[in-house]
């Protein structure tokens, strides 16, 4: 029997008790009667009786009000208490599929938090589990056994919901979380890749903006950069293939937001990793293009600067003016010919010009300052080497010229010289024995002196400007100086004479006075 049968029941009772509640006072009329006709005994004894009636009836009104009272309130707990469970029971249902829905929401970030407030208050129905399990043993024994275990029958139903409610919603925070972090991962990883190949990116920018000066240097750079072409690979092969199977993970279970956001993250790194490994493959071509330019510009240069070099070396060798004419023509004959191989250089050094010009339009400040210095050295030095070789060669021509004249000159000066000498000898004979034959030689002497000095100076004056054939020319002196001064000393003899010739001529003279006196 539940408390509506018991209620319908008592109601029945109440039912007969208002029938009979008035009962006591029919009793309480009908021993007024009875009364005038007994004793005083009887008479009390019948006032308990109908005042028992009238007790008893007041007691039956209360138990019954009181019964009422409490089928009423343990209907009413029951009926709240069953309503109570069935609500909260709808509430986690209700629950479970709001659940279920955050469970295929793509939007992860937005409804994590909405997850979490859900376990929440999935948690918290715990409080209001025990309230009820409170309140069913509270009214526990004011209610019918059927309807106590029916009330624990959906108190324990209602348990056994809120746990499933609850694991599946924390299940499904943690596949949230699990998503989440999966998601920010897969963003961190993006970023540090994307950042990585932006880094990447910039220092190639950097180092593609000038080319190296020298070759060595550009092989190095050919070499860093097919480093960091395999280092790109191996990145793209590691870290960029895990950001790709995320992207295939993510798209698997996004909405179209998701997969267009996931596609244009795929679409970045494919299109910024290809313009990377693409820009370096293309400078890599480019510097071993311009590797065997460089290569062939060096040498080339080095070639110029050795030349030049060994040309200075040659011109720093004095040509003496006592070496032969033979030796004049062999150095005429060198600097000619370096004369050429100076205008053969001048042409190599002019393609090298050119070379360097397309070299310079890629260079750094400093590298084309550098270079352009080298470049200036060259052409100064190239500039001095054919000044100094016209130079040379203009001297020795009239160092040869000049020689020539002399030689031709000494030739001369060795005929007349040879002229005096043949004079002198003429000259060389007994001299006679007059006064006058002696003046006559002394005379012829001094006439030869005299050319024979003229002639000296004339030499001395050559030797200032002979040049190479200076030697020569002294040796010419040194015979003009012996015959000088031996026509002096043979000049005192005949002066001498001369004197003597005269004493003895006064002398004759005197004695011959004498004689005829």
């Amino acid at each position: 029997m539940n408390s509506d049968e018991r209620l319908e029941k008592l109601q029945e009772n109440v039912n007969d008790f208002e029938e009979n509640k008035d009962q006591p006072s029919a009793i309480e009329e009908k021993s007024k009667f009875v009364l005038q006709e007994i004793g005083d005994m009887d008479q009390q004894q019948v006032n308990e009786q109908t005042k028992s009636v009238q007790r008893r009836m007041k007691d039956l009104k209360k138990r019954i009000d009181r019964k009422k009272q409490i089928i009423e309130m343990a209907q009413t707990g029951y009926k709240n208490t069953k309503k109570e469970i069935e609500d909260t029971e709808s509430w986690f249902k209700a629950k479970y599929v709001e659940v279920q829905a955050l469970s295929s929401s793509t939007a992860i970030t937005d409804k994590l938090s909405e997850c979490k407030s859900k376990v929440k208050e999935v948690e918290s129905k715990l409080m209001v589990i025990e309230s009820l399990e409170t309140k069913i043993d509270t009214i526990s024994s004011d209610l019918e056994a059927s309807e106590y275990e029916e009330l624990k029958q959906k108190l324990t139903i209602l348990i056994e919901e809120q746990k499933k409610v609850s694991v599946f919603a924390k299940s499904t925070l943690k596949t949230l979380v699990e998503s989440s972090d999966y998601q920010k991962k897969f963003e961190n990883d993006f970023g540090e890749v994307q950042n990585w190949l932006k880094i990447k990116t910039n220092e190639f920018m950097k180092g593609s903006e000038y080319d190296p000066l020298k070759a060595t240097n550009m092989e190095k750079k050919v070499a860093r950069l097919k480093k960091d072409l395999t280092e790109i690979t191996e990145y793209e092969e590691s870290k960029i293939s895990q950001v790709k199977l995320g992207i295939i993970s993510l798209k698997k279970n996004g909405d179209s937001k998701m997969k267009a956001k996931i596609d244009q993250h795929s679409s970045e790194i494919d299109s910024s990793l290809k313009s990377l490994k693409d820009h370096i493959k293309n400078r890599i071509s480019d510097l071993e293009e311009k590797l065997e330019l460089q290569r062939e510009f060096e040498i080339e240069f080095q070639k110029c600067v050795s030349w030049l070099d060994q040309a200075e070396t040659i011109l720093s060798t004095e040509v003496r003016g006592t070496i032969n004419i033979a030796i004049l023509d062999e150095h005429h004959y060198k600097f000619e010919k370096l004369k050429r191989d100076e205008e053969d250089n001048r042409k190599r050094v002019t393609e090298v010009f050119e070379k360097a010009n397309k070299i310079m339009e890629k260079l750094t400040d400093a590298d084309r300052i550098s270079l352009q210095t080298q470049m200036d050295d060259v052409c100064d030095k190239q500039n001095h080497v054919a000044d100094t070789v016209n130079a040379k060669i203009n001297n020795l021509v009239k160092n040869i010229e000049v020689y020539k004249m002399t030689a031709q000159k000494i030739e001369n000066s060795v005929n007349h010289l040879t002229e005096i000498q043949r004079q002198i000898r003429l000259l060389n004979k007994p001299i006679g024995y007059r006064v006058e034959d002696a003046e006559d030689v002394l005379e012829a002497y001094g006439k030869i002196l005299n050319n024979l000095k003229s002639f000296k100076s004339q030499m001395e004056d050559l030797q200032k400007t002979a040049g190479t054939n200076v030697n020569e020319l002294k040796a010419l002196l040194v015979q003009q100086e012996e015959l000088i001064s031996a026509i002096e000393n043979q000049m005192v003899k005949i002066r001498n004479l001369i004197t003597v010739r005269h004493q003895f001529m006064t002398m004759i003279t005197g004695i011959t006075s004498f004689i005829i006196k």
